[in-house]
C-alpha cells in the first residue's frame, strides 16, 4: 500500500510539475527577456543566455514547490519577480567571481554594485527587484538579502584550517535557507513563522544538493562545503547518509504543515524530483570509490555528472519510484 500511495502522489505531482514548467517555458520565450528592461547588447554581453536560463529554471522549481505548499498557482507578476531575482543572482555570481579576494567589500549589497565590472547590470536588476516588492515586505526582504550577502562574503575568505562538519552544516543551511527565503518573499501571501522555518529548511536541503553536484568546481575554487568535506575523506557513504537524513527531516516537516494530505504529499514528491537527481550523483560517487578505491577528485570527467545523458535520466526515474 505504501508503494501504491507513493506512485499515486508522484503521478499527481508530476502532472502539476510538468504544467508549471510548461507555463514557465512560455514565459521564458515570450516575456522574460523584455521584463529585464535591458538593451540587447548589454543582455548578451553581461548576462549569457545559457547561464540565465539555468538560474531561471532552477528558481522555477522553487516556485513549483511553493505553489504546492500554498495550493495556488503562481501569478504573472510573481513569475516576473522570480525571473528578475534569478537574473540578479546569475549576474551577481558571475561578476563576484572576478573580484579579488583581497578587495575590501562593502557591508551592504547595494554598495557592491558600482565595484562590479558588469556595466551596472547587477545594480539595475536589484533596483528592478526592489521596485515590485510590497513596502510591507521590503524590510524582511532586505534583511534576508543582506544575510545572503554576508554568507557570500564569509565564503570568499580562505580559512587557515578546514572548517568542521558542524561549521559547514551551519553555512550550508544559512546560505541556502536565506537564499530560498528571498524567493518566498516575492509571493503575494506573506509566510507565517511555520512557513518561514519550512522554507529555510528547504533552502538548506537545496543548497546541499547543489553542493553535491558541484564538488569538482568547489574544490577547484577552494570553496569548502559539506560535500567536499566528506569526499576528500573518501567517504561518499557518509555524505549520502547526511543527504538522506536531511531529506527525511524535510519530508517530515512538510507532512506536519496544515492543509490536505494530498497537498502535503504532492509537495514531498515535488521535492523528491530534486532528491532523485541528487541520488544519481551520490551513487556515481559510490561507484567511483568502489572502482578505484579512492575517489578521483581531480578528474573532471569522472566527477561531473552529466544529467543530459540518457542513462542518467533513466537512473533518475528509477530513484523517483523509491518511496519517500
Amino acid at each position: 500500500m505504501r508503494h501504491l500511495a507513493h506512485w499515486f502522489f508522484l503521478f499527481a505531482a508530476t502532472i502539476r510539475l510538468l504544467g508549471h514548467f510548461a507555463r514557465a517555458a512560455v514565459y521564458w520565450k515570450t516575456q522574460a527577456r523584455n521584463d529585464l528592461k535591458l538593451p540587447a547588447d548589454q543582455l548578451l554581453r553581461n548576462l549569457p543566455l545559457h547561464r540565465r536560463r539555468h538560474y531561471f529554471y532552477g528558481t522555477a522549481f522553487l516556485s513549483a514547490v511553493f505553489c504546492r505548499l500554498r495550493g495556488k498557482k503562481i501569478s504573472l507578476v510573481e513569475r516576473r519577480r522570480f525571473s528578475r531575482l534569478a537574473a540578479l543572482a546569475c549576474a551577481f555570481d558571475d561578476s563576484a567571481d572576478g573580484l579579488s579576494p583581497r578587495l575590501a567589500l562593502p557591508e551592504l549589497p547595494e554598495a557592491l554594485g558600482p565595484l562590479l565590472d558588469d556595466g551596472g547590470l547587477a545594480l539595475h536588476l536589484l533596483r528592478l527587484v526592489y521596485a515590485e516588492i510590497p513596502p510591507a515586505v521590503l524590510p524582511a526582504f532586505r534583511t534576508d538579502l543582506n544575510r545572503v550577502y554576508q554568507v557570500e562574503l564569509a565564503g570568499r575568505k580562505r580559512p587557515s584550517a578546514q572548517p568542521s562538519e558542524a561549521a559547514l552544516t551551519a553555512i550550508t543551511k544559512q546560505k541556502g535557507g536565506f537564499s530560498v527565503l528571498l524567493f518566498r518573499r516575492l509571493l503575494d501571501d506573506e509566510p507565517d513563522a511555520a512557513n518561514e522555518a519550512l522554507v529555510f529548511e528547504l533552502g538548506g536541503f537545496v543548497q546541499l544538493c547543489d553542493d553535491i553536484f558541484d564538488v569538482w568546481f568547489d574544490r577547484k575554487n577552494q570553496a569548502p562545503t559539506l560535500a567536499v568535506f566528506f569526499l576528500e575523506k573518501n567517504a561518499p557513504e557518509q555524505l549520502e547518509a547526511v543527504f538522506s537524513a536531511w531529506l527525511k527531516a524535510l519530508s517530515r516537516t512538510i507532512r506536519q504543515m496544515p492543509g490536505t494530505q494530498f497537498r502535503r504529499e504532492t509537495t514531498v514528491c515535488t521535492v523528491y524530483f530534486l532528491a532523485a537527481i541528487t541520488r544519481v550523483c551520490l551513487r556515481r560517487y559510490g561507484l567511483l570509490k568502489k572502482k578505484h578505491g579512492t575517489l578521483p577528485l581531480d578528474d573532471r570527467k569522472a566527477m561531473v555528472v552529466d544529467m543530459a545523458r540518457r542513462q542518467n535520466w533513466w537512473r533518475t526515474v528509477q530513484a523517483l519510484f523509491e518511496p519517500c
